[in-house]
């Protein structure tokens, strides 16, 4: 079916491609196109975005769809500078042509299309439609040659993560107005990138009995004792903003702490030992950018430093060989089977960690473990006793989710550690705690009746809290006096990152269970599993609803909220309710309101006086007038009899 949802769209174009054409061989320039092909494609995939069509000398890709991630417009703007650096070094005819090598152009917008089938069912193709293709393909006209073009919208989400040039309000072909674009220059350095939740300069808020257990595991480094930590909360929580406030704090405190970081990048699962290399580089201090001869020899000198040079010679060709640092031949076994170079990245690594707590007090930082590779997960579960014995902290931030490798080493830690494993759970924040923050972000007290209703949308998730902000500011409605009239769906269209982040819990899921939620979505934020199921009866869809809430419950998208006197569910959070029902397109929820409506006739027979207000409201999106008119009198008049005066007006209007 077709659904409606934000993406962000890239559309990459080869420069002078028909005057290319025209000086080579067609033989030649068909093995030309078809390897620039290739190698955009590559680096579309390799950020799980989705080649939509090859056009004549170009792509589209989609980066959100079919499956949204929360972060795709990074994603976008990663794989425009990957295609850039590709189709550089590919020459465009023979070696002996002297031809320069391709030179692309590409144009990046985000915003909301219509996704789905074109065309008839057999032979359409899936796509998306919208003016966010259209701006995207205009503006890949006027990015210069071997750049990246931006939309101002695409700009506010990427701007944290890459350095960028404003090229002002540009005319494009076929736009009345203006579009304000940017130019990518490059990605932001550790220390030029922002902090999402831009509140590094301000105290901590709400955590700190959780910031003096921290604190009280690094100060014990010193006597000794080393341990393990794991920071778990739901996205947007506070758990990199906890850890950074300790960070700073201790590093301040004990200059001496050596810090070994990683982070595991949601587009990274797929990358063997991703995190452990980014840990270990940290030990070095080599990047990806680090010619691999310079990082031949820091790494063979600090080994050296470290551990000996009695012992180093051995270490070096398995820390090498993690790096992807070309080793010598005869350097490892030959033909070493996967198991044995597992062991001896293992036994190096422990000899190095070891050797380096005994100088100075050790973390081992491993932020965002959910995302974090097998292989990494695997090879940390068997490092992880070196903590037992010597002063290593291991310290990992970790949402809740069972199914992922990371949540797996927290359970092995739990058998290596015991009582020892520290675990802080980050909660939400209460109101008073949410109002401060709210305080904090703005600058001055909350104008009345937003306190309120900031907490009922974001149930005192912070991060949540900033990004409505953001969008009341952004939109200037922070001068609105009458806070009601927003609705979560507005805020929710207005935070395109925590609306990305929200269907980015939906789209993981499988595609029956996705289906049940959408139309969960259309009863409300709490639903009834027998009402669900005679909805799904009306729409005549073959879906076994007991099964598929099941698989959100595991997922933990929604789960049981009440058992007695029927099984109730509901959504995790009332933005994901929006999510999912933001994306079903407009024909599809007055198809839906109208079985929701017709559901509840069923299932609650002798209730229809008392749920009128509700099938007022379910058949008046579903445009049908009669009923509407009907129940919305039953509920004007029974709100009359309770002198409910303001809701009985409501419903005779």
């Amino acid at each position: 079916g077709r659904e409606r949802k934000p993406i962000t769209v890239l559309f990459a174009d080869i420069v002078n491609s028909t005057a290319m054409a025209e000086r080579m061989d067609p033989e030649d320039w068909a093995a030309t196109m078809n390897g620039a092909f290739d190698l955009m494609a590559q680096a579309v995939q390799r950020y799980e975005g989705t080649v939509a069509q090859f056009l004549g000398d170009g792509i589209l890709a989609f980066f959100g769809a079919p499956v949204a991630h929360e972060d795709d417009p990074q994603r976008a703007v990663w794989a425009a500078l990957h295609m850039l650096e590709a189709t550089a070094k590919f020459g465009s005819g023979p070696a002996d042509t002297g031809e320069p090598g391709l030179r692309i152009r590409i144009g990046i917008n985000t915003g909301p299309v219509i996704l789905g089938r074109v065309g008839n069912l057999e032979s359409g193709t899936y796509s998306a439609m919208g003016d966010t293709l259209n701006t995207a393909a205009r503006v890949q006209t006027v990015a210069a040659p071997s750049s990246v073009a931006v939309t101002e919208y695409t700009h506010r989400l990427v701007a944290t993560t890459f350095e960028s040039e404003d090229l002002g309000e540009i005319t494009v072909k076929g736009k009345a107005a203006p579009v304000h674009c940017y130019r990518i220059t490059g990605p932001r350095t550790a220390d030029q990138s922002m902090d999402s939740a831009g509140l590094l300069d301000s105290p901590i808020i709400g955590r700190e009995s959780q910031l003096d257990r921290l604190r009280q595991l690094t100060s014990a480094l010193e006597k000794g004792r080393g341990g393990a930590v794991f920071v778990v909360g739901e996205p947007g929580i506070g758990k990199s903003r906890l850890i950074r406030e300790v960070k700073s704090s201790v590093s301040s405190a004990d200059p001496g702490l050596l810090w070994l970081e990683g982070r595991a990048l949601s587009y990274g699962s797929s990358v063997p030992y991703g995190l452990v290399v980014q840990i270990v580089r940290s030990m070095f201090g080599t990047g990806l950018a680090t010619d691999p001869e310079e990082a031949a020899v820091v790494v063979a000198r600090g080994l050296e430093e470290l551990i000996g040079s009695d012992d180093a010679p051995g270490a070096y060709p398995y820390i090498a060989h993690l790096l992807s640092i070309p080793v010598a031949d005869g350097a490892l076994p030959e033909g070493i089977a996967p198991e044995a170079l597992q062991q001896g990245y293992v036994d190096s690594l422990t000899l190095l960690l070891s050797a380096a707590a005994d100088r100075r007090p050790v973390v081992i930082l491993c932020e965002d473990l959910h995302w974090a590779d097998a292989s990494s997960t695997a090879l940390l579960s068997k490092l992880l006793p070196v903590a037992r014995r010597a002063r290593v902290l291991f310290l990992a931030s970790t949402r809740r989710e069972p199914r992922s490798a990371g949540w797996r080493l927290l359970a092995e830690a739990r058998d290596i550690f015991g009582e020892a494993l520290t675990k802080l759970n980050l909660d939400p924040f209460s109101p008073t705690k949410s109002t401060a923050l709210c305080e904090q972000l703005l600058g001055k007290p909350m104008p009345p009746g937003l306190s309120d209703l900031v907490f009922d949308v974001t149930e005192g998730n912070p991060l949540f809290i900033e990004e409505v902000l953001r969008s009341f500011v952004d939109s200037g409605a922070s001068a609105e006096p009458d806070w009601s009239a927003l609705s979560t769906g507005a805020l929710l269209e207005g935070s395109p990152s925590l609306h990305s982040l929200m269907l980015s819990s939906i789209d993981r899921l499988p595609e029956q269970a996705r289906r049940v939620l959408r139309v969960a979505s259309v009863i409300g934020r709490e639903f009834s599993m027998d009402l669900l199921v005679k909805v799904v009866e009306e729409i005549d869809e073959p879906l076994d609803v007991s099964r598929e809430l099941s698989s959100l419950e595991a997922s933990g998208v929604a789960g049981v909220s009440e058992v007695h006197p029927e099984l109730q569910y509901s959504f995790r959070h009332a933005l994901l309710q929006e999510a999912a029902y933001g994306s079903l397109l407009k024909s599809e929820r007055k198809k839906l309101h109208a079985a929701v409506g017709t559901a509840l006739e069923k299932v609650y027979p002798q209730r229809t006086d008392e749920l009128a207000g509700l099938l007022a409201r379910h058949f008046g999106e579903a445009g049908e007038d009669e009923r509407t008119l009907a129940y919305s009198a039953v509920a004007a008049d029974a709100a009359f009899t309770r002198y409910a005066s303001a809701e009985a007006a409501t419903h005779y209007a």
